[in-house]
Parts: C-alpha cells; sequence; structure tokens
C-alpha cells in the first residue's frame, strides 16, 4: 500500500475531506481509530482545519459496531449540547449512525464504513497531563515535569553551573505546580456543566503550553480555565448542574450541593472507563513513578 498517495473521507451527506498524504496527516493512531488532520468543507463554501477522529467498522462483531457507535454519538451530542463553551471544543462535524456511515478510502482504494468526529486541532501547542509527567510516552525525558525527573535534572546539572542549574530548577517547578492547577480549573468548570470526566486525574485535559511555560508562573485564578480543554467526552457521565433543584427525597445529610450522577448505565448511554488512583492526584501526578535514591537526595 502506497502511505504517500491520497486517500479521502466521504461523509454521509457527501462532502469530503482529501488527504493529499496519508501518512502525513495522521495525527494518532490507538486501537482501531485514527485520527488525521484535514480540511472539512462548509456548507458556505469554507473549510474548517479540523482534527478528525476515525473508527473503521470494518470486520467488527455487531456488539462492538454498537458500542462504537454509541460512544461516537455520546461524544457528539455532548459537543453539540456545550457548544464549544470553554472548556470543551467545538464540534465541526460527525457520522455516528452505523447504518448510515461514512466512507474513507485508502490508497489502495479500497473503500471502508467508518464513524468520525471533526473538531479544532490542538497539535504540539497542548500537551496532556499524564504526558508532561511521563507517565504516558510522548514526551522527552528532558520536556518531563515529574518531581524525580525535575530532582535528577538538577543534580546532574549543579555538577556543571549551579546557578544556572538552580534557574532551571525554579522553571520546572512553575511548571509542576501550573499543571495540577490548570487540570483541576478545567475539571471545576466541567462539572459546573453537568460533565463529569472519571478518567483519573492525568486523563483527557490538554495543557497550554504557552501557559505551562510562562516565565513569570502567573496564572487567572478559577473560574478562568487558563486554555485548558477537555477532550474524550465520550468516557465521561453527564449529571444536573451544581445548584439544580434536589428531588423532594434527597437525604439532608448530603447537604444543598450534592453531586448527583445516574447509575443506570442505559440512561448514560455509555459505560465509562475510569483510572484508579490511590492518593489525592496532585500527589499522583508529582510524584508517580519516583524512588529515591539510596543517599536519599
Amino acid at each position: 500500500m502506497c502511505l504517500m498517495c491520497c486517500s479521502r473521507l466521504l461523509f454521509s451527506d457527501g462532502r469530503t475531506v482529501e488527504f493529499e498524504e496519508e501518512a502525513a496527516s495522521i495525527l494518532g493512531t490507538s486501537d482501531r481509530v485514527t485520527v488525521m488532520r484535514g480540511r472539512v468543507p462548509r456548507p458556505d463554501g469554507g473549510s474548517d482545519d479540523a482534527a478528525i477522529k476515525i473508527m473503521s467498522l470494518e470486520g467488527l462483531p455487531d456488539d462492538r459496531i454498537k458500542r462504537a457507535a454509541r460512544d461516537f454519538e455520546v461524544e457528539a451530542s455532548r459537543m453539540r449540547t456545550l457548544k464549544g463553551q470553554s472548556p470543551f471544543l467545538t464540534l465541526i462535524a460527525a457520522d455516528t449512525d452505523p447504518q448510515s456511515p461514512a466512507q474513507y478510502t485508502g490508497p489502495d482504494g479500497n473503500p471502508k464504513k467508518v464513524l468520525f468526529i471533526a473538531m479544532p486541532p490542538l497539535l504540539a501547542d497542548y500537551v496532556e497531563l499524564s504526558r508532561l509527567i511521563g507517565w504516558k510516552s510522548g514526551e522527552l525525558v528532558e520536556n518531563q515535569y515529574r518531581l524525580g525527573i525535575v530532582a535528577a535534572r538538577y543534580k546532574e546539572a549543579r555538577k556543571d553551573d549551579p546557578r544556572r542549574a538552580l534557574a532551571r530548577l525554579l522553571a520546572d517547578l512553575k511548571v509542576m505546580t501550573k499543571a495540577p492547577v490548570i487540570t483541576t480549573q478545567a475539571h471545576r468548570t466541567a462539572v459546573k456543566h453537568g460533565i463529569y470526566c472519571l478518567d483519573a486525574f492525568l486523563n483527557n485535559v490538554m495543557l497550554p503550553r504557552q501557559a505551562l511555560m510562562c516565565p513569570d508562573g502567573v496564572l487567572e485564578r478559577f473560574p478562568s480555565v487558563n486554555g485548558g480543554i477537555m477532550i474524550d467526552l465520550a468516557n465521561t457521565i453527564a449529571a444536573d448542574t451544581p445548584g439544580s433543584p434536589l428531588p423532594e427525597d434527597t437525604p439532608a445529610f448530603l447537604g444543598e450541593r450534592p453531586a448527583r450522577v445516574p447509575l443506570d448505565q442505559e440512561a448514560q448511554e455509555v459505560n465509562p472507563a475510569a483510572t484508579i488512583w490511590f492518593t489525592s492526584p496532585e500527589h499522583w501526578s508529582l510524584d508517580l513513578g519516583y524512588v529515591p535514591e539510596p543517599d536519599g537526595e
């Protein structure tokens, strides 16, 4: 198969996205899902730069297709409802119905039935907290900010230039401080919209590198999210927003603002995955994977 050849995505409504070079258009892959960058045509004749999450339905059993369609539809539906309000992305286009899917034709010329969701691309301007601290691959070690890595970086650098090493240490500590703050702000704002992200504290919140690396270390206070963006809304649950009227039978001990989360999976239309943690999320994100050296340094 020629990966340098043209491929295309045909929407169910007839619009087409052309990818001149398939390999160069791919932003990432996971399981059967591929994220590609392309320009999505608009009805007015213009187009939008988009990251397009595409899942092939070819060869999948019916139950897997049903689950994939449910996940894609939940994500698209929530994006439509939220309309790009902070900290969420705008929905550009989507085909989520397996009975009327989109069609992807690769360089081999064979069309495949697919589902897709298109949204603005984040590219290298953003980094997920799990990658920033090195829990997931994707960031070079010299660009990671877990406590153990920062300490080791300072210890090594001070041998050659203590003053420069100290300046880098202070800059690193600012990044380490700002990252969980922005992540928390995004989660708090999402809850205000009735959206609860269950996939731990490290995942699905994208942090703007500009805010992280700004040397002054100043962030705006909540309700600002300082540019943080929550993604993968299929892996969330929707509940009443804080302040909504409580049912009459609500136990008094829950107080005036309990989090009400439906436990009925059918009502949620999705079965969210969750990553467990065993300590407070800010400590886990900063300390994860750090093993002190025998000499205690």
